[in-house]
């Protein structure tokens, strides 16, 4: 049932008001963001359109030692994204608990799935996207984390159904993910460095037709597919300079209801340089490689450049040109080029 998740989420939040002490407090924050986006294709006539209206809601209940509760949405109220393009940027919705200073924090409800860059790095108003699309086929999951530091690592931990924002667990899968990290200083240059493991069903795509390469992709629903992932990622920044980057491992397993499809290795690569020209210009450029069934040779890769200019602190400009190839898989353009302005206004 869609959308049941988000009504009981409400529910609990209302009835945890409703017993809170006099001395409680209310805080709310409300934000918007719209992004206007023009596309060129090689293989595709223009198009010039708002992918999508974001309203973020929040609210929290604070007490008289820190905050109590907080209630978060990530609305999508119109645009022309649909499906699963619109799954992967559009749907948090989480109560989060905090337990004290130094303690777990809880977040129940459609949140990122804490794997590799995700955890850290929200890819959802960027114009470049990371490898998440190809190698795990969600973003925003609905379940159950908790999150905090132990000593000098931070960590993360996630049950979640592996269906996406808005439904229920109608299939009884549980995919389960976690990961670790620890900051190095060392002069001026901070190393980020990110530990991830994952494990159940989740969407397959056909090679070749991610949702970054097609607007209309969709899993195709008839198979499922067991992933089992691994990850190290990676951030170094010094000064104007920032690397970033994520080695993805694991293994396939393909199936049409309980008959076996196709079994192989996972390997994938993503890297990602920017580099600050000033306080309001910026240039950057990314590569990502994926082998979704090795030894079977069925390769996709993405190279893009960017360039982003920040006429103010809510209006940004983003132009970047790619190239999206698709090695021995049959059926899908050998390569496509893509030019993509995007303007992204919030307040």
């Amino acid at each position: 049932m869609k959308n049941a998740g988000i009504i009981s989420l409400v529910s609990v939040f209302m009835l945890v008001l409703l017993v809170l002490p006099a001395s409680a407090g209310i805080r709310t924050d409300f934000n918007t963001e719209l992004i206007y986006r023009y596309m060129k294709g090689h293989d595709a006539p223009a198009t010039f359109d708002l992918p999508g209206v974001e309203l973020s809601p929040q609210i929290t209940l604070t007490g008289e030692s820190g905050d109590i509760m907080t209630l978060a949405f990530q609305i999508f109220a119109g645009g022309t994204m649909h499906d699963a393009m619109k799954d992967m940027h559009y749907g948090n919705a989480y109560l989060l608990i905090p337990t004290g200073l130094g303690k777990p924090t809880f977040k129940i409800g459609q949140q990122i799935i804490p794997f590799g860059n995700l955890a850290e790095y929200d890819t959802h108003s960027q114009i470049m996207q990371t490898l998440y699309a190809k190698s795990l086929g969600l973003r925003i999951d609905s379940g159950l984390s908790v999150y905090g530091m132990a000593g000098k690592y931070d960590y993360w931990a996630m049950v979640g159904n592996g269906n996406g924002p808005g439904f229920m667990d109608n299939d009884h899968n549980k995919v389960i993910s976690g990961r670790i990290a620890r900051t190095y200083s060392i002069n001026t240059t901070d190393l980020r460095l990110g530990l991830s493991a994952l494990h159940g069903n989740l969407p397959h795509y056909m090679p070749g037709e991610d949702v970054y390469q097609d607007m209309m992709g969709m899993p195709m629903k008839e198979l499922t597919e067991a992933k089992s992932r691994y990850a190290l990622d990676l951030e170094v920044s010094n000064g104007p300079l920032l690397v970033r980057g994520e080695i993805v491992g694991g293994k396939n397993d393909l199936r049409n209801g309980s008959n076996p499809v196709l079994k192989g290795d996972a390997i994938g690569y993503y890297a990602e340089v920017r580099y600050a020209l000033n306080d309001r210009w910026e240039v950057m450029g990314k590569y990502d490689y994926w082998r979704p069934y090795a030894p079977i040779d069925e390769i996709t890769t993405s190279t893009g450049l960017g360039l982003q200019y920040a006429i103010n602190k809510n209006l940004q400009l983003q132009l970047a040109v790619e190239r999206f190839e698709n090695k021995n898989i049959s059926g899908v353009p050998e390569h496509r080029d893509m030019a993509t302005l995007q303007i992204g206004a919030s307040f």
